[in-house]
């Protein structure tokens, strides 16, 4: 028996307004693709931003002692940037790969001390695979004045010299044929995407919690449209970069294809609004980038809540989302891969 959280019979949103939303997606990308402040995971808050910082590193460590990376990210990290950075420059990659390696040893720790005083709660988790749909193929095929014509829409007026500031920008001489280039795209459906249409589907899975758990940071148009959704759910971190390649899941019932279509159209218009505001205010303003990816939950949360109170809190929870990513070295994702468990 074919299992429900697969559907073989949807339909990908595509047409003239999925066309419309990703070419401005792209260009928003190319201007700039950080599009906000990050929502911070409490394991990235680094542990001098706050005024209870002698406090949060007593917590941290208590009763434990930390691996070496845990240390540098924890404990050492402004004697390592002193060291390293003493002008305030961005940190060396590996020192990031360090913080990154503290930050999973936190996060590997409170789950095997979970694990070890409440075995049952694994026992008893029942995991389904999801299918990820395919990736669609996007381009731009022969239109070679595509960028002339968004520029055209949004800004409602043909003013040349915005195409040369953006062939500036872009560093070439030729800003139409890099837009084009850019357009030429594999279109993935995030794992967000799946589980948000799976409920849509399947009214009887959507979580009594309505928290979506990240060990990847959602992205903007994730965070967007979810936050638009009926549902409202949250989820635990966003890192708001944009991707292009984005695409919301394909859908089978005519209603939820026809509420997804609203909300694709309400995100299409932001992203208009947006495109303009920042190629008449923003040009050539780019925010800093801002980490993908999160280790899971700090030490002081879950240190101060007891064993007993884990397990009524996943037991009242039953149900709850997490997702996880297969990644390549080429890049972005091959699939996305939602998990949804059952207690």
């Amino acid at each position: 028996m074919d299992s429900p959280f697969n559907m073989p019979q949807a339909r990908a949103l595509t047409g003239e307004a999925h066309k419309r939303f990703t070419i401005v997606a792209a260009l928003l990308s190319m201007i700039d693709p950080v599009r906000g402040e990050p929502t911070v995971h409490s394991l990235d808050r680094h542990p001098h931003d706050s005024t209870r910082k002698q406090e949060q590193l007593q917590k941290k460590f208590l009763d434990s002692f930390a691996l070496w990376a845990s240390q540098a990210r924890w404990v050492y990290s402004e004697k390592i940037e002193d060291l390293f950075c003493p002008e305030g420059e961005e940190l060396p990659v590996w020192i990031n790969h360090i913080y990154k390696l503290g930050r999973y040893y936190v996060a590997t720790k409170i789950m095997l001390k979970l694990a070890t005083k409440q075995p049952d709660l694994f026992t008893a988790i029942h995991v389904e695979a999801v299918e990820a749909p395919e990736p669609h193929a996007f381009s731009l095929k022969n239109d070679k004045t595509a960028l002339k014509t968004v520029l055209q829409r949004l800004m409602k007026t043909d003013d040349p010299s915005l195409m040369t500031k953006l062939g500036q920008l872009w560093v070439t001489e030729d800003p139409e044929a890099r837009f084009h280039k850019a357009c030429q795209l594999q279109l993935i459906v995030h794992a967000e995407m799946q589980l948000l249409t799976l409920y849509d589907h399947h009214l009887e899975f959507t979580p009594r919690l309505l928290f979506m758990g990240t060990s990847e940071k959602a992205c903007f148009l994730c965070h967007r449209f979810m936050s638009q959704h009926p549902l409202t759910m949250s989820m635990s971190a966003s890192h708001q970069k944009l991707y292009p390649s984005w695409m919301p899941a394909p859908c089978s019932a005519s209603a939820v294809r026809k509420q997804h279509k609203v909300l694709l159209w309400e995100l299409s218009r932001h992203l208009e609004q947006t495109a303009a505001r920042d190629l008449e205010t923003r040009l050539g303003i780019r925010r800093p980038n801002n980490p993908d990816s999160t280790a899971g939950p700090s030490m002081p949360t879950t240190e101060s809540i007891t064993s007993g109170q884990w397990s009524e809190y996943l037991a009242s929870t039953a149900g709850s989302s997490l997702r996880t990513t297969e990644s390549t070295s080429s890049g972005r994702w091959t699939k996305d891969l939602p998990i949804h468990m059952r207690v």
